[in-house]
């Protein structure tokens, strides 16, 4: 357990200073995109406070709240996984693999990560394809009429940024097997 969390630390400072298969650069770029779906969750916060206070007090809701919070939900969760990953945020249970050696961890790991990154390329690929049908076929919202494909679009982006994340991230394993 000492040694998982000095590698944590270790990988902390990595990403901080540019370390650990990214740059200081592209660091930023990833905090970045993640306090855009940070500006998102106050802008969804925001809407529903404005809702709120107009059914209650004045009986005017906004209307299409609901709509416009579920469009909101893309960019939070889409944009806010990939700096997620790189600051190994996801919840991860690993009672099987804390009792293996760490020549055969570090090895799952890797396999692990490998079809991590397989899957995002998959989802970006069918994502894109149900965004070009959306758009051809001109879906929108019932209330606001918002069309959907940028959403996707949105969508397909979250899953290639995640997809970057996951190679820095497998990048640093496959670098660990070279220290043994």
């Amino acid at each position: 357990m000492v040694e998982e969390n000095s590698l944590k630390q270790k990988n902390m400072e990595q990403l901080q200073t540019g370390g650990g298969g990214i740059s200081r650069y592209g660091h930023g770029i990833f905090l970045g995109i993640h306090y855009i779906s940070g500006l998102f969750v106050v802008l969804m916060t925001v809407i529903t406070v404005i809702h709120a206070l107009g059914r209650y007090l004045f009986n005017r809701p906004v209307p299409g709240m609901v709509e416009m919070c579920t469009f909101m939900l893309v960019p939070i969760i889409f944009l806010a996984a990939p700096y997620t990953e790189l600051q190994k945020g996801h919840t991860v249970i690993s009672l099987v693999l804390d009792l293996l050696p760490r020549k055969i961890r570090t090895a799952s790991e890797i396999l692990m990560y490998l079809l991590y990154f397989l899957l995002m390329v998959f989802a970006a690929w069918q994502s894109l394809l149900r965004a070009k049908f959306i758009q051809k076929s001109g879906y929108v919202s019932s209330v606001l009429s918002i069309p959907h494909y940028p959403f996707i679009f949105l969508v397909v982006i979250g899953w290639l940024l995640l997809a970057v994340a996951v190679l820095f991230r497998l990048r640093e394993y496959i670098k660990s097997v070279k220290e043994w």
